[in-house]
């Protein structure tokens, strides 16, 4: 059997789940146009598209938050979001300390090299990370 979110059964939850469907769906579509123009050579196309859904996206979005009547999110949801965000960050800290001292090791030996797509991607974890530790120490003062 498969995991379903329960649907809502109240009005005001399935006006939530009405908004977030066009929300995130704004950003799906824009997401996917990026992809599809990208992949078939029409990055200017793809581009567009993109900005077209993200901004779609994103007017909803505050027009939800700040204007509507509706809320987008309850408790139960900022709970299930700071978990998924939290075991996301945490899996990709846990597989580049499983893998990139390695390949340092691996480097040193002479077996393998660095291309730029991977110094960028360890550049760019250690910059997530420095962030995430700064957030972190600034709100554990602030406790």
């Amino acid at each position: 059997m498969f995991l379903v979110i329960d649907r809502p059964e109240t009005q005001v939850g399935r006006r939530r789940q009405r908004w977030k469907q066009a929300i995130y769906g704004s950003f799906t579509v824009g997401i996917a146009a990026l992809l599809v123009g990208v992949g078939i050579g029409f990055e200017l196309v793809g581009t567009i598209g993109y900005f077209v859904g993200v901004t779609a996206g994103a007017a909803l979005c505050l027009y939800a938050c700040f204007v509507g009547s509706v809320t987008i999110s309850d408790e139960r949801f900022s709970a299930i979001e700071r978990r998924a965000s939290h075991y996301t960050l945490m899996g990709l800290a846990y597989a580049g300390i499983a893998t990139f001292p390695a390949l340092f090791v691996l480097e040193a030996a002479g077996h393998f090299e660095f291309s730029q797509t991977q110094d960028t991607l360890l550049l760019a974890l250690s910059a997530l990370y420095l962030v995430w530790s700064a957030v972190y120490t600034a709100l554990r003062i602030r406790a």
